[in-house]
């Protein structure tokens, strides 16, 4: 499969390093990953689906996958910049890499602002060191996702209202109900719900709908009106609109694709 135009490889002890750019409203179809990976967001977006779950993937987040990950992409009106970091069999090995995507499996977080300028500017220096210099600032900015990824360290009000959207997708959030709920301003919420998760509130609402509505669709559990319905959509048109710009297929031909797999 053609991940987008590579205009960038490296590959340093034992970690290579590869920037892929995307056309407007790209679509991957479906496809797995053997190895895992991280995938820094540079400029762009896109939605990534998996059987089970849809979220947004914005500028400045980080993403990582492990080995085996099974997703379809469907890139936004700006197309995309993504840097892929793959590290080699002695790195995987290795418990700290282990544990690394283990916690970041399928999570999206938002990186340090300082750690990603630095590996914008590296990744922009041709020299000859460029390769070790590159790997520094993936360090670096692997180092700060992990401290900052969902359920480390998130605030108890924060957690309880992640939980609450979890559990009950359908149901609409609101930012100012949601802040007098936790107690806090709702400008407060908003930045700390965007730096512990990557997104925005309403940006996890719509994720975790959609993801809903997709497994519903996926084990056509009702008919769309129902499912629409359900998972807090307007109406059933509503839902397919969602569905395609999410994945790039019609709830029938998703469905259908994830019967054959």
């Amino acid at each position: 499969m053609n991940f987008g135009q590579c205009r960038l490889a490296l590959s340093v002890g034992g970690l290579l390093v590869r920037e892929h750019v995307h056309a407007a409203h790209e679509q991957l179809a479906p496809h797995v990953h053997a190895e895992p990976y991280v995938c820094v967001v540079l400029a762009g977006g896109y939605s990534e689906t998996t059987r089970t779950r849809a979220l947004q993937a914005r500028a400045g987040v980080v993403l990582g996958h492990g080995a085996g990950a099974a997703h379809a992409n469907a890139f936004g009106p700006h197309g995309g910049i993504c840097l892929n970091v793959m590290p080699e069999r002695s790195w995987r090995e290795d418990g700290c890499w282990r544990a690394w995507f283990g916690a970041q499996a399928a999570t999206a977080v938002r990186a340090d602002k300082g750690a990603l300028a630095r590996l914008r500017r590296e990744l922009a220096a041709a020299d000859p060191l460029q390769p070790f210099s590159v790997a520094a600032a993936v360090f670096d900015l692997l180092h700060g996702a992990a401290q900052t990824r969902p359920g480390a360290g998130v605030p108890p009000w924060l957690a309880d209202l992640r939980e609450r959207i979890d559990a009950a997708p359908g149901v609409p959030v609101a930012l100012g109900e949601c802040a007098r709920a936790a107690g806090v301003h709702p400008s407060h919420l908003a930045r700390a719900f965007r730096a512990w998760t990557g997104q925005s509130l309403g940006e996890y609402a719509r994720a975790r709908r959609l993801e809903a509505a997709l497994g519903l669709i996926r084990r056509a559990a009702a008919p769309l009106a129902e499912i629409a319905a359900s998972c807090g959509f307007a109406d059933q048109a509503h839902l397919t609109r969602c569905v395609k710009a999410a994945t790039g297929q019609t709830p029938r031909a998703f469905k259908a694709a994830r019967r054959i797999q």
